[in-house]
């Protein structure tokens, strides 16, 4: 038998490994620019603990790690303004809001797609072709002898 601790065998026994100096120790790693991941590396706790089971056990632990992903996302806006001020590498704004869009949902670029209503009924599928073909007043026909799709007044 190993002599190393497995965090699922403790939890088993009522010892998570929980200490109240990670909270202040995860907001000062991912003030950084570190993640919770590289946190629970480098104190040798298993990620599932770190962010499933101790914000739910121990509630000031879950404020931490909230204001940890806080420090997280404000270190990598400090970074942006500070390359847009004075310029940076190639390829590093790219990666700062890579980081910042994966992270925080206020940073992901929105598509928005605006459709065109066709007022099509709801059917059978022959009856949703005929009405979306009605919508239509070119039809594409195609002729195989000249192998090439070619459009028609309908």
């Amino acid at each position: 038998m190993s002599n190393c601790p497995h965090p699922l065998t403790e939890i088993v026994h009522g010892n998570s490994y929980y200490k109240p100096k990670h909270c202040w120790a995860i907001i000062a790693h991912m003030a950084q620019g570190k993640s919770a991941r590289s946190y629970s590396l480098s104190v040798g706790i298993d990620y599932f603990l770190i962010q499933n089971d101790w914000p739910k056990r121990y509630p000031e632990f879950g404020y931490a790690y909230r204001m940890g992903q806080v420090a997280y996302l404000v270190h990598y806006e400090e970074l942006l303004s500070g390359v847009s001020r004075h310029g940076g590498e190639n390829g590093q704004v790219q990666a700062i809001l890579r980081t910042l869009a994966t992270f925080s949902p206020e940073w992901r670029e929105k598509t928005e797609v605006q459709s065109t209503n066709l007022n099509v009924n709801v059917g059978t599928p022959d009856e949703r072709i005929r009405s979306i073909e009605q919508k239509f007043s070119r039809v594409i026909e195609h002729a195989p002898e000249e192998d090439v799709p070619r459009v028609v007044d309908g």
